[in-house]
């Protein structure tokens, strides 16, 4: 039986999960269309477009470590977007873990998410106009000011996004973080000194393989110090990716 003709499980994924007739769809190989006519024949009746499941929900913005995490996530490589009037709250990346942390963080403050492959990335999305709305009215010294509290959460979502954790050619520990923002490493660079690590920011340096095309400039933040404090740190912050070091001297003997 194709799953679309199975109402019990067509009503999980539109009524429960929360997923829209595109997301269905594209889940199963087919064309929105198959998914209406199927909606139809259930019975099943649709949401008003620009109010999905889960758009109007009301997530737990208070201070707390995993809202901590969220917004060091949506600083790097999260993003928050609208579109018709529906927020999507993002994060696409080739690491399942890193999407399933993210996804998790989404779950535990009241949110419903959604984890697809696309393509080579997995994706996890999840319709907010609650959080959509409260994140684009942030500034960074908001951001700031309210992470402060759980500064290492913070550090975790952003190293798992824009983090670096590898063995350079001269043998040395390296750990660091990429950005477009300066503003946004400076603040990064705070709470590092904070958390008792020294760093320095460098930049801007102009798209190389390493940093991506999409960016017309880059900074990076490196932190200083014996590569064991490097090393001290990565542990500490205990990424769900990156927590083992790339050694690059390996890749330039191969």
């Amino acid at each position: 039986m194709k799953p679309w003709h199975d109402e019990g499980f067509l009503r999980q994924k539109y009524e429960v999960e929360g997923l829209s007739i595109t997301q269905i769809a594209r889940e199963w190989g087919v064309g929105d269309e198959t998914i209406r006519k199927a909606l139809l024949k259930f019975g099943i009746p649709r949401r008003p477009r620009g109010n999905p499941k889960g758009c109007l929900r009301q997530p737990d913005l208070s201070l707390s470590p995993v809202l901590s995490y969220l917004l060091g996530v949506l600083l790097g490589d999260g993003s928050v977007v609208c579109s018709n009037g529906q927020w999507q709250i993002v994060l696409a990346a080739k690491d399942e873990p890193f999407i399933d942390s993210f996804a998790g963080a989404l779950q535990r403050i009241g949110l419903v998410a959604h984890k697809h492959r696309y393509g080579r990335l997995w994706r996890c999305s999840s319709g907010s106009k609650v959080l959509g709305e409260w994140y684009r009215s942030l500034t960074l010294e908001d951001v700031e000011r309210m992470v402060a509290v759980h500064p290492w959460d913070f550090l975790r979502g952003f190293f798992e996004s824009e983090g670096t954790f590898c063995i350079g050619i001269n043998g040395d520990v390296r750990v660091g973080f990429t950005n477009a923002r300066s503003g946004l490493l400076q603040m990064v660079q705070r709470f590092l000194e904070a958390v008792g690590y020294d760093s320095k920011v460098y930049g801007p340096y102009r798209p190389t393989k390493e940093l991506p095309s999409h960016r017309k400039m880059a900074y990076r933040l490196w932190l200083v110090g014996p590569s064991e404090k490097k090393v001290e740190f990565v542990k500490r912050l205990n990424p769900c990716i990156k927590n083992v070091p790339r050694d690059y001297q390996k890749r330039e003997a191969a």
